[in-house]
């Protein structure tokens, strides 16, 4: 799938829904680019990758500017019972900085992502999930943070269904 916008920073679509980075239809032209592909009945892949401009002011952004996110995700079902999936997911825009002299200038402010996961059904009654997600933010200095859950859940029959969720992160 491949996408080419345009719109006009006086463009006005009150319930658009179009794709693009902005939550309004307006002031961006990009391109959008979509691949998948199965290896097996078991490995694929998915890309995604999107560039963006803004050629006007938008909020909190004092100039024209642009950016970039690209993701990608690698799945394995290794049976019907247990699959995994690898999820990777790099966004960089420009944003306002503040400085001393009460000037607005841009600057480039990068997000990177990741996340492991895996589902495990035992039977019909009993399903366990890990996850391990990491990130990485620049805004001015890197900072990072991480996630880590284990989830187990059992359903006695249709009416019930309990949930264990132990969770471990840092910001």
């Amino acid at each position: 799938l491949a996408n080419f916008r345009y719109f006009s920073k006086s463009y006005l679509g009150f319930y658009s829904a179009a794709i693009s980075e902005n939550s309004e239809s307006r002031n961006e032209w990009g391109f959008l680019l979509n691949l998948s592909h199965r290896f097996s009945r078991k490995l694929g892949l998915d890309l995604y990758f999107d560039y963006f401009h803004f050629p006007w002011l938008k909020f909190n952004v004092d100039a024209p500017s642009s950016g970039f996110e690209l993701s990608s995700r690698l799945n394995y079902r290794w049976n019907r019972k247990m699959d995994f999936y690898f999820n990777y997911r790099i966004k960089s825009k420009e944003e306002n900085t503040y400085s001393f002299n009460y000037t607005n200038t841009l600057m480039r402010v990068w997000k990177q992502q990741f996340r492991i996961h895996l589902n495990k059904t035992f039977n019909s009654k009993f399903k366990m999930s890990l996850r391990l997600e990491g990130n990485l933010v620049k805004i001015e200095n890197w900072s990072s943070g991480f996630l880590f859950y284990f989830n187990l859940q059992y359903q006695p029959n249709t009416q019930w269904v309990f949930n264990y969720r132990l969770n471990l992160f840092s910001s």
